[in-house]
């Protein structure tokens, strides 16, 4: 192609046709731009469907993510309801009870244990770490940003919590609390218990763990407050996602 045009330039020289030449080598710097142009949309156009298709990636990634936080969290609210009925109803029968052994008793019965909360944040911390976190739309860019900080600030709220309820447990252990107060309520003229003293600390074990529950309490119907807010995040993240994908 090349030899071509050269030959058509060197034949209007020959034949000193000026003009025509003058306008060939226009024409052919235009060709030649035109070209270029071509080639570089091309090139753009390769680099674009490259990085649209590391994106759906991410957001294949983010939509599975998405998922299993909605199913853990889903089965956490399931727990939390349960165990606010379970307080509603210790706390309804926390004045009818006749004696502090009583007390215990029913205490006793409340779930004493805290899960731990684990969200998928794997895609949303290598989109931060790799800084193809600017490869998403700022749109959900900052809805994915604000739904891991809500996940980094209720885990940091439950484990202060958590703690403060185990430290309140531990302390009515130490008085001889156990939960399964029942059974030593069943043996409570066993001579071990009786030189141990534990039914003398009975009023401040009811106390302790009274307040301990309370708390447990409190950290719970927030957490379950938190956690729905975080659904509907999730549903509209899960709704955007899938909108660009379909793009």
């Amino acid at each position: 192609m090349i030899k071509f045009f050269r030959k058509i330039r060197q034949n209007l020289l020959m034949e000193n046709k000026t003009g025509k030449y003058l306008k060939y080598a226009i024409g052919e710097v235009i060709l030649v731009v035109i070209g270029i142009l071509i080639a570089l949309s091309l090139n753009n156009w390769n680099d674009n469907r490259k990085t649209d298709d590391v994106r759906r990636n991410y957001y294949r990634q983010i939509l599975l993510d998405l998922k299993k936080d909605s199913t853990f969290i889903t089965g956490r609210i399931k727990g939390l309801n349960s165990n606010i009925l379970g307080y509603q109803s210790y706390n309804e029968a926390f004045p009818k009870q006749e004696n502090v052994r009583q007390l215990i008793e029913i205490q006793s019965k409340l779930n004493h244990r805290n899960a731990i909360l684990t969200f998928k944040t794997n895609t949303i911390e290598t989109l931060e770490a790799t800084a193809d976190i600017k490869l998403i739309p700022t749109e959900i860019r900052n809805k994915l940003i604000n739904l891991k900080n809500n996940q980094e600030a209720i885990n940091r709220v439950a484990s202060g919590n958590n703690t403060a309820f185990l430290r309140n447990l531990l302390d009515a252990t130490k008085l001889g609390y156990t939960e399964q107060i029942a059974t030593t309520i069943a043996h409570q003229n066993n001579t071990l218990i009786s030189e141990l003293k534990v039914l003398d600390n009975w009023p401040q074990i009811a106390l302790i763990v009274n307040s301990a529950v309370a708390l447990k309490n409190l950290t719970e119907k927030e957490q379950k407050s938190r956690l729905e807010n975080m659904l509907k995040q999730i549903d509209n993240l899960t709704t955007l996602i899938n909108v660009a994908l379909e793009e």
